[in-house]
């Protein structure tokens, strides 16, 4: 994903939260976030999502499940890996990549011959008590093609990762922070900061 776009998003965030409050911590710690798999595997080709992406190596992936035991919904934007690999001089070096809804875009074939673009702008919004994996759904769209759309819920693709070498070996071992980007409050109406990580390493 470009830089414009990440930007973009948390430009788009800052502006949501200007001049609100950030809610205390403990609202945060009410929303449990799960990955799957808790140490998921490198894999060192290409992968071809669709047409206009291609996860570049070396990359893994997961899903992330969100618990929403407070009282406030929550709305999921983007999601954000930190991604850190140890040199063999025991320097690290880290990369920050950012997982966009848009990045699912696709045009979907009709029956009758017609095309229609189904863009996605965020990974759902949970109730309070609502418990879920990150989807994805179009807004303000409930057919597709004349079918009832049933939302989708992605393995996240975090590609392009840095590598390091020890000894001659490329060694693809990572320490990642997740974060899920996103606030307390509905899509058109954010409330106050959603701030929780998760850190797990692959293998």
């Amino acid at each position: 994903m470009s830089k414009f776009i990440c930007a973009f998003l948390f430009a788009a965030a800052n502006f949501a939260f200007a001049g609100q409050t950030t809610p205390p911590p403990s609202q945060s710690n009410m929303v449990d976030v799960v990955v799957n798999p808790t140490s998921p595997a490198i894999i060192t080709a290409d992968f071809q999502l669709n047409s206009t992406t291609t996860i570049k190596a070396p990359w893994f992936a997961n899903t992330v499940t969100l618990n929403n035991n407070s009282n406030k919904p929550v709305t999921i934007i983007a999601v954000q890996y930190l991604v850190t690999a140890k040199r063999a001089d025991g320097t690290s070096i880290t990369k920050d990549i950012t997982i966009s809804p848009s990045m699912y875009n696709f045009t979907a074939s009709c029956a009758d011959g017609r095309t229609e673009e189904v863009n996605f702008t965020d990974f759902g919004m949970f109730a309070p008590g609502q418990s879920g994996r990150l989807s994805l759904a179009p807004r303000n769209v409930v057919t597709v093609c004349g079918s009832p759309f049933t939302p989708i819920a992605p393995l996240l693709y975090v590609g392009g990762n840095p590598s390091r070498n020890i000894d001659g070996v490329t060694d693809y071992t990572y320490s990642v922070e997740m974060k899920p980007i996103g606030w307390f409050g509905t899509v058109n109406e954010p409330d106050s900061r959603f701030d929780k990580s998760v850190i797990f390493t692959t293998n």
